[in-house]
């Protein structure tokens, strides 16, 4: 996670820099702009030639309408019809009656440090001062 934020942080700081040389340099072009010396004119170009006409190749054969056959007319057979006797309501089984476990009360959690950790205290000494 340390690499991956320092990663982050050289990153950035290229992209300041970046960003200030980039500013440096364009403030540099505009100012250079102003004193370049005029453009030659470049030569008109003359007409264009006429486009060539376009091949005519052989001619595709046209499809002939032949006559559409008719289609017979499908009839579909009835939908079966739903049972008439259908209950609305089931009766639902009884839930179990289990009581869930008691849970301590915030009161009897003890929320108090102790006195000295272990691990909080400075290490011994080598040497006596």
């Amino acid at each position: 996670m340390a690499s991956f934020n320092c990663f982050i942080l050289t990153f950035m700081v290229t992209c300041v820099f970046s960003s200030v040389d980039a500013a440096r340099t364009s403030r540099h072009l505009l100012q250079t702009i102003l004193n370049l010396p005029p453009m030659p004119s470049l030569p008109k170009p003359s007409a264009l030639p006429p486009l060539p006409p376009m091949p005519t190749g052989p001619s595709i054969p046209s499809i002939p309408n032949f006559p559409q056959p008719s289609l017979p007319k499908l009839t579909l057979p009835p939908l079966p019809s739903l049972p008439m006797n259908i209950p609305t309501k089931v009766p639902l089984p009884p839930l179990p009656t289990t009581s869930l476990p008691n849970l301590p009360f915030l009161s009897s959690i003890s929320t108090t440090l102790p006195s000295s950790l272990p691990f909080f205290s400075p290490p011994p000494a080598t040497s006596s001062p």
